[in-house]
């Protein structure tokens, strides 16, 4: 499988570049995850 496009975290307080691990992943880490579930 090839390597996923780097994206931007969907948080607004992060907005670093990470590479997917994922399919449809948005956000960097577990914290970030849970600030954009309360969003």
């Amino acid at each position: 499988m090839a390597k996923l496009p780097r994206r931007k975290c969907a948080n607004k307080e992060c907005r670093q570049w990470f590479h997917p691990i994922r399919e449809g992943q948005i956000v960097c880490s577990y914290q970030c995850a849970s600030a954009v579930g309360k969003e």
